[in-house]
């Protein structure tokens, strides 16, 4: 199961040295729970060279305000607490792993 990424935990993910993918997502939104198994599937492939989880922006809010999120689902890449890379709306699964492969 992907990591479940919140306001009180994301901080330790980005303190180690791998590549964070962070899921901005919510349960009302379609797109994102199509993308849901996706990102299942790459926290099994990627789970112990990259943490990749979700981040329900209806129950958190830092990152919502710190990214700007204003449309989901935003995947966002982040390296060393910095924003390397983003996708947003419905992406494929390919294109996500293709950016994993860049920044990991």
């Amino acid at each position: 199961m992907a990591l479940k990424f919140s306001d009180g935990n994301i901080e330790t993910y980005f303190s180690q040295d791998k590549l964070v993918v962070i899921d901005f997502w919510a349960s009302w939104c379609a797109h994102c729970k199509r993308l849901t198994p996706v990102i299942e599937t790459l926290f099994e492939e990627y789970g112990e060279s990259v943490n990749i989880g979700k981040y329900n922006v209806d129950e958190e809010e830092k990152m919502v305000a710190q990214y700007g999120i204003r449309n989901i689902p935003a995947i966002y890449f982040v390296k060393n607490g910095t924003v390397i890379d983003k996708l947003l709306g419905d992406v494929t699964k390919a294109k996500i792993k293709e950016l994993i492969e860049l920044y990991k």
